[in-house]
Parts: structure tokens; sequence; C-alpha cells
């Protein structure tokens, strides 16, 4: 999309094509069509409900590409004839891009398309329809940037690789928090999830969890996706609010289901494996997973590698898995690391090579993994694809432990120093 659509440039090009007279009522709310046109009112209403609620999931090319689709649907409710409903939505959607600066090439002139799109009244409601239908299409492209934080300077392997906190401090950095307030006050929907992110994490502001849940209640009455996922970490928490796990999962809920990438996975991996406040649901976790994978997430794709190598909502495939963790390794994914040194102790998918194991295990170990340092540790004790190194072996054992992992027990039982309190 070339350029942000404001909904009055399209409410103009709206009444150019309709004459006079209101032709839709709370478009903004609902694109529904106005009385003008009372017995498909109810048909319409229905697709363009039906047409919100899953329209994320339809928008994986271009607004443009997505705007056919549901045209091609809606003109289907106004006509028996498919082939020509399908043709006039096409020209109708073409032509309207154009208007409205969407990157899609045109089929004739705007004056010669409108002009066929006027020529009789069937072809006149179905422009009207295709126009309800592209409006709403607009309007969530807007809210649904190529990849989130775009228009914050926020880049596209950033959005790929960062976790939250890093993510806030990169938007603050490339934007600055004076203007994300700024933005935020004057009532920036998006800017509001970012500030309660900045106030939660005390980033560029002062650490505030009131605050936070301040500027998160303001972004979610306005729909934004991450103050939602805001709000269900102060539920989950605590943190300004009592502890409601219940309210805080609702949230939660809600922001994935608004395609919030960090809200598809969490849930996705709560699903996967299940808690005590929500019931396993290993269908729905895998297809929360893949979604945030496609959106081009690498936490995501490293979360399907597991899946893979677990056989959880996949069928086990140790290849793929193998593949997953190749790739994510080298941008620093302990957890890739340390399960490539579990496939190569056990020989999962490949030849057993304990001294590959290692070198694996060690890089996870020194990013922080506390599985992968007690791995190591008992390398180390048993000489097991390294030197036997009892005095390595006990510093790992402490690391785990300080990454972590409890591994005083072990510490015990081997007559080693326990870990001080």
């Amino acid at each position: 999309m070339s350029g942000k659509i404001t909904l009055e440039a399209a409410l103009r090009e709206l009444k150019t094509l309709g004459g006079e007279g209101a032709l839709f009522d709370d478009i903004r709310c609902r694109g529904l069509l106005a009385d003008r046109l009372p017995e498909q009112r109810g048909q319409i209403t229905a697709a363009v409900t039906a047409l919100r609620a899953g329209v994320a999931a339809r928008l994986k090319s271009t607004p443009a590409a997505f705007a056919r689709e549901a045209v091609a649907r809606e003109s289907a409710l106004l006509t028996r004839e498919h082939a020509v409903a399908e043709s006039y939505a096409a020209e109708a959607v073409t032509a309207w891009a154009r208007v409205l600066d969407l990157d899609v090439p045109a089929v004739g002139s705007r004056e010669s398309v409108l002009k066929h799109l006027m020529a009789n009244k069937r072809a006149r409601l179905m422009a009207l329809a295709a126009v309800a239908i592209l409006v709403v299409a607009i309007l969530v492209a807007n809210r649904h940037e190529a990849y989130p934080y775009q228009r914050f300077g926020l880049t596209q392997d950033e959005f790929s690789e960062l976790e939250l906190v890093p993510m806030t401090r990169k938007i603050v950095e490339h934007t600055g928090a004076d203007k994300i307030i700024a933005m935020a006050k004057k009532g920036d929907a998006q800017a509001d999830g970012l500030f309660c992110l900045m106030n939660f994490y005390g980033v560029g502001v002062a650490m505030s969890d009131p605050e936070a849940l301040k500027w998160c209640q303001a972004g979610a009455s306005k729909d934004d996706s991450q103050s939602k996922f805001g709000l269900y970490m102060m539920y989950w928490f605590g943190y300004a609010v009592e502890v409601d796990k219940q309210m805080a999962i609702k949230y939660l809920r809600e922001s994935a289901s608004d395609e919030n990438v960090f809200a598809q996975l969490l849930l996705g991996r709560i699903l996967l494996y299940g808690t005590d406040t929500v019931p396993k649901d290993v269908e729905a976790g895998i297809k929360l997973v893949q979604a945030a994978e496609q959106r081009g997430r690498l936490p995501a794709r490293l979360q399907l590698g597991q899946c893979y190598f677990e056989g959880i909502g996949v069928a086990q495939d140790y290849g793929k898995a193998l593949s997953i963790f190749r790739e994510l390794e080298p941008k620093q994914f302990p957890l890739a690391s340390r399960l490539l040194g579990t496939m190569y102790f056990e020989g999962k998918g490949v030849t057993i090579d304990k001294a590959e194991a290692a070198s694996h295990r060690k890089k996870a170990s020194d990013l922080g993994d506390g599985a992968a340092s007690y791995d190591l540790a008992y390398q180390y004790l048993n000489g097991d694809g390294v030197q036997a190194d009892r005095s390595e072996a006990e510093r790992l054992f402490h690391l785990a432990d300080k990454q972590g992992f409890d591994s005083d027990t072990v510490l015990q039982i081997l007559g080693m120093a326990p870990n001080s309190p």
C-alpha cells in the first residue's frame, strides 16, 4: 500500500460513486450498507461480520488481494450469476484500489470502469457491495502493517527476532519516547500499547505499573492487540491489579485473535502443554504457533521445531527439527543449540557424535541455558565426548543452578560443594 488511506478519503470516493444521499451508516464500526438496499441488508450484515471476524487470516499477501476475495464473496450474495458477479467485483476492486492508492494494476481507466459499473442496477448494487467491503479491508489493512510497528521504525529483522523487552527498547530508540507519549496522548491506539510497555518495563520512562495499566486499558478500549497483551501480563502477575488468571487468559485470547504474534505464540505454547488454568488443546495450540511462524517470528519457528522434535501437534520429524535448529542456532537461540546437542548426543536424526553434542551444549550454556549447562556438566563428569574434568563439571553444575536449573541435589549426591544460598 503506497501510503495511509484515511476513512475520510474513502468516504469521499463512496459519495462519488453513490450519488446523492447517505450510502452507509456506522461504516467505521461495521461497514454495513444502509437502508438504500434493505433487501440485501441482512445478507450483507452477516457477510461483513464474518469477513471482519476472519479478516486478518486472509490478509496474507496484499490488501488488494484480500479485497478481491472479499468482494467476490460479497457479490455472490447479490446475484445468482456468480461469473458475472466475480467479473464486476474484480473490476470494482481494481478501480477502487486505484482510487485509494493501493498498488494493483488497473483494468481500464477509472472513468471507464465506473461508467461500466453504473450501467445497470445489478452492477450498481455489486459496486456498492464491493466498495463497502473494500473500505473494511482498507481499515483493517491500515491496522495491520507489513509487520507490527513498521511505522515506528522497527525493521523486519528486529520484528522477526527480538523478544518484547528488547523490541520495546528498539522502538523507543528509533522513534523517541517523547514522540510515542505524544501520540498516545492524542489517542493513537498503537502508541497506547507501546506506552503501556514502556511503563511496564521502564523503557524510556520510569517504571510504573499503575501507568502501564492506565495506558493498556486505553489501548484495549480502541481494540489494540498489544494493549490487550499488556493487560494479560498485568492480570496474570498481579501488577497494579489483583491476580486474576481467568481475566488474563481472556485478554490473551483476544490479543491472539487480533493476530498479535506474541499472544499467538504464548497462547499456543500454553495450549500445547496445558496448565492448571487452561486445558490442553494441542490442535488449537499448533495452529497458533504456525500462525505466528507464518508472520515471520523466529521464536515461533523455534517452537515449531521443538514440536517436530517432540511430535506434539505434528508428526514427529527429526529432519525438519534439525533443519530449523541449524537455521536458528547462528541467531543465538539457546534452545536451538541445546536441542541440537540432544540430537547429536542421542543420535536423533543424526549419527551419534558426543563431541558435537558438547559443542552445541556449550553454545547454549554460554547463552544462559541452565539445562544445557547441566547436560554439559554430566559430559565432563563422565568424560563423555569430552575429556573428563571434575572441576569443570562442578563449575557447570553451579552455573546451571545460577541459570535457574536446580542442581543442588546432584551436587550433594556427587559430594561436590552445594551452591551458596
